[in-house]
C-alpha cells in the first residue's frame, strides 16, 4: 500500500497527461491566465488567440467553431462585480481548457 500510494500514484498523473497530449485529447499548450485587479480584468496566452465571454457561456461552440457572442481579449476589460468570465485559446485550430473566473 505504501507503494502504490508513495510511488505509483504520483508518477501515474503525468503518465496519464503524457498520454492525453499525444492522443490529441488535452491540447500541448496552455490555458489564459485571468486575472483581475479592482474592476479589470487582464487575459495573457503564451500562444494563439483568447475568446471569452461575460456571461457564463463557453466561448467555443459545439463543431469548434468561436461562439457568436465571444469576443478576441485584445485588451484589459472593465467589468462589475457579479460576472463571470470564460476564456479559451484557440492556437493552430485546437482550443486550450476552458478557463473561467468571477469577479
Amino acid at each position: 500500500m505504501n507503494r502504490i500510494l508513495n510511488t505509483y500514484i504520483p508518477q501515474r498523473s503525468d503518465i496519464v497527461l503524457a498520454q492525453l497530449f499525444r492522443q490529441g485529447i488535452l491540447p500541448d499548450f496552455d490555458s489564459a491566465v485571468i486575472s483581475v485587479k479592482d474592476e479589470t480584468i487582464e487575459m495573457l496566452a503564451l500562444k494563439g488567440t483568447i475568446y471569452y465571454t461575460l456571461d457564463g457561456t463557453d466561448p467555443r461552440m459545439i463543431g469548434g467553431e468561436p461562439s457568436p457572442i465571444s469576443k478576441v481579449y485584445q485588451s484589459p476589460i472593465e467589468v462589475s462585480r457579479g460576472i463571470t468570465v470564460k476564456s479559451r485559446v484557440l492556437y493552430r485550430n485546437e482550443w486550450s481548457v476552458l478557463s473561467e473566473i468571477r469577479s
